[in-house]
């Protein structure tokens, strides 16, 4: 059992601004305007019922991919995909930290979300797949 999960801390996934121009036109192909960044973030979610899993992600520690169920342009559900940890502790972080994360995730109906403290890496982890898991039910 893990002990010490005290607090939440606010995570926003990082904007392309903040990446640096060449990472952004490697990585993406080039950056979006900010028309196009703003018709992507406020699309609205499908109405389902269908799923769809984010990327498998390495934190570090593992690897985690979140899976997310929407119906009626909401979400209804987040479900861990697939986790791999490297070691036991990382399951017991894992297993303490994920239902924090799925409820703030729920409850916000996506991201931001809070970085649990003594979890970081796993919430970090856990909502890039998410952003990734959303990329993919918004079109982008």
């Amino acid at each position: 059992m893990v002990v010490g999960l005290l607090g939440i801390l606010t995570l926003y996934p990082r904007a392309k601004s903040q990446l640096s121009a060449a990472s952004v036109n490697k990585n993406h192909g080039g950056s979006k305007s900010s028309s196009q960044k703003a018709a992507a973030a406020s699309a609205p979610l499908p109405v389902g019922p269908v799923s769809v899993t984010g990327p498998l992600t390495n934190y570090g520690f593992g690897d985690i991919a979140v899976k997310v169920d929407v119906a009626n342009h909401k979400i209804v559900d987040i479900s861990i995909a697939k986790f791999q940890a490297l070691e036991a502790y990382s399951i017991e972080i894992e297993q303490a930290a994920v239902p924090s994360l799925r409820a703030e995730a729920l409850k916000a109906q996506g991201l931001p979300i809070g970085i649990v403290t003594g979890a970081t890496y796993t919430s970090q982890g856990f909502a890039y797949s998410l952003q990734g898991a959303l990329n993919k039910l918004k079109g982008k």
